[in-house]
């Protein structure tokens, strides 16, 4: 008969425990491992924390720094667009954009909360763009009452940003006012976004706000509008330096209505200078004939 020898389990228990013990030295050292890890964690935490709001800082520091920046860049392409004609040393500091040999003249009386004003802004600047030599522009406050207190705020704050910007700035803040405002009386939304858009210095905006310094300067304007009885705004005033003549118009006019405005007035003036030459030649051609009258007597070219 077959005989099969006896299984040898001593080698089987001997297996398993090598695998059993090779199992828990894994698992010893897979805890000592997790346990090192933990108590490094927590001895270093506070270092990586303080790191993290350093690092956090930094991150702060170059979202703001990149934001002034495009601030500084907006700024600077706002300005460009008054600089080459603004006026910085303007008679009695008067807001003048344009050539002051310009001779004629648009004063202009607005108000910052006035939604027809807003329409009119760019108009003037227009014309003056198109004929330096000829025009110029005069701003002058006049906030109505019915758009008080927001509307003689906002033309302290454009004065105060002319402290800080010079005339350029004036007229960027100007501009900048009728893009924020909300208009009708509402105001200005946030007083140091809009200083900081602009790049103001806040604290001295806020400073020069509360000082009251412009307010007479703004009731000579509006005295003034008084003199020439402007009722409403926007309103021109249309001043020929060499002949003295000054027209008010009325309302948010085109361009076009300016330009027939200002040839009408130096038709006008040609004509009344052309008229006494023609009698004078009727009455008498011994005069009419004498080069030393005839040079006394303008042309009407170039003016």
């Amino acid at each position: 008969a077959l005989t099969l020898p006896a299984p040898n389990f001593g080698y089987l228990d001997m297996t398993f425990k090598a695998l059993f013990g090779t199992a828990c030295v894994s698992v010893v050292i897979s805890l000592s491992a997790a346990a090192g890890a933990f108590h490094y964690w927590k001895s270093t935490s506070p270092f990586i924390a303080e790191n993290q709001a350093q690092f956090n800082e930094m991150v702060a520091k170059s979202i703001k720094l990149n934001r002034a920046e495009q601030y500084a860049a907006e700024v600077n392409k706002k300005l460009a667009k008054y600089e080459d004609l603004a006026v910085n040393d303007a008679p009695d500091g008067r807001r003048i954009y344009g050539k002051l040999d310009a001779r004629f003249t648009l004063v202009e009386f607005s108000d910052f909360e006035c939604p027809y004003c807003k329409r009119y802004h760019e108009t003037p600047k227009k014309l003056v763009d198109q004929a330096p030599d000829h025009v110029k522009w005069e701003w002058r406050h006049m906030p109505l009452d019915f758009h008080n207190p927001a509307a003689t705020r906002e033309a302290v704050m454009t004065e105060c940003a002319a402290e800080q910007r010079g005339a350029a700035g004036f007229w960027v803040a100007a501009e900048e006012m009728f893009n924020k405002t909300r208009g009708n009386g509402q105001g200005i939304a946030d007083v140091d976004e809009f200083a900081a858009g602009i790049g103001l210095d806040t604290d001295k905006f806020q400073d020069c706000l509360k000082s009251g310094r412009y307010d007479q300067r703004i009731q000579a304007d509006m005295k003034l509008a008084e003199k020439y009885k402007v009722t409403g705004t926007p309103a021109t005033l249309i001043v020929d330096s060499l002949t003295g003549e000054e027209k008010l118009v009325p309302g948010a006019l085109p361009i076009q209505k300016l330009i027939a405005t200002i040839s009408g007035m130096i038709e006008a003036h040609e004509q009344r200078n052309s008229k006494p030459a023609v009698e004078a030649a009727d009455s008498d051609s011994a005069v009419a004939s004498d080069p030393a009258v005839g040079s006394k007597l303008p042309s009407g070219q170039n003016q």
